[in-house]
């Protein structure tokens, strides 16, 4: 799995972190597919702003999600990421 994260204004801790990369992993690891995933972490005005940013089958799947929390911040942004990433494989299967 091909994940950056980078953080922008924001020191991520290594255990948030790692959190993040499992539940990506888990997203994207059953569907046996390596793709790069770009996550950016950076500092609102008044919460942490995380946008994940990836490609496939030649789509664009961006998701933001803005929290106080870095933790929340990161779950928001996946379970957006998920929905999209559903809706692309289902919309494939559909087609075979």
């Amino acid at each position: 799995m091909n994940i950056e994260v980078v953080g922008r204004d924001v020191e991520i801790a290594i255990d948030a972190r790692d959190r993040l990369e499992k539940k990506l992993e888990k997203l994207l690891g059953r569907r046996n597919r390596e793709i790069p995933v770009r996550v950016l972490v950076s500092q609102g005005k008044a919460a942490i702003v995380t946008q994940i940013t990836m490609s496939m089958f030649g789509k664009d799947v961006v998701a933001q999600a803005e929290n106080a929390n870095i933790i929340a911040s990161f779950d928001e942004a996946i379970d957006k990421v998920e929905r999209q990433v559903n809706k692309i494989y289902d919309k494939q299967n559909e087609r075979r």
